[in-house]
C-alpha cells in the first residue's frame, strides 16, 4: 500500500503531462488563441450592444390577430417564449409518464431479472447521447417542434 503511494504524484504528473501534449496535438497553432479576447469584445459590440429591440416589435406577416394592447403577443420574441415553454412542458410531461415505468421495470426488487437488465440497458441507452445529439437526430425528421419535445423527453429519461 506504501508503494502505490509513492507513485501516486509521479502517476499523476505522467498522466497530466500527457494531457498537455495531446491538447498540443489537438490545438495545432496557438496563434489563434491570442486574439480569443479581442474577438469576443468585437463579437459583443458587433452583435450584443446595442440590443436589437425589433424582435419585441410586432411582426407585419402574418398580420397581427391580437388587440391593441396586446400586440407585443405577434413579435418574434413572445412567439419564441411561448413555444420554448410549450417544449418544456410537454417534454417534462412526457419525460414522466416514460420515466416512471422503465423505473419500475429497472428496480431489480419489483421485476424479474432478465426484464431489470433490458430496462436498465434503455436507461443506460438513453444516457449516452446527450439531449443535444437527440434534438438533431429528431430534427433530420424534420417535424422539429414535437420531435424537440421527444427529445427532451428522452433527456429526461435518463435523469
Amino acid at each position: 500500500m506504501q508503494a502505490i503511494r509513492s507513485r501516486a504524484p509521479i502517476f499523476l504528473a505522467l498522466l497530466l503531462v500527457l494531457c498537455f501534449i495531446i491538447l498540443d496535438q489537438m490545438v495545432g497553432d496557438w496563434g489563434r488563441a491570442t486574439g480569443g479576447f479581442s474577438n469576443l469584445v468585437l463579437f459583443f459590440n458587433e452583435s450584443l450592444w446595442p440590443p436589437d429591440w425589433s424582435v419585441i416589435e410586432p411582426r407585419s406577416y402574418p398580420p397581427c390577430e391580437s388587440n391593441n394592447l396586446l400586440e407585443v403577443t405577434c413579435s418574434p420574441a413572445w412567439i419564441g417564449m411561448i413555444e420554448t415553454i410549450r417544449i418544456a412542458l410537454v417534454s417534462t410531461v412526457f419525460g414522466m409518464v416514460i420515466s416512471l415505468p422503465i423505473a419500475i421495470l429497472a428496480a431489480r426488487n419489483i421485476s424479474s431479472g432478465w426484464l431489470s437488465y433490458g430496462a436498465r440497458l434503455v436507461l443506460a441507452a438513453s444516457r449516452s447521447l446527450p439531449s443535444l445529439i437527440w434534438a438533431i437526430f429528431f430534427v433530420i425528421l424534420e417535424l422539429t417542434d414535437v420531435l424537440l419535445s421527444f427529445s427532451v423527453s428522452i433527456s429526461a429519461l435518463s435523469m
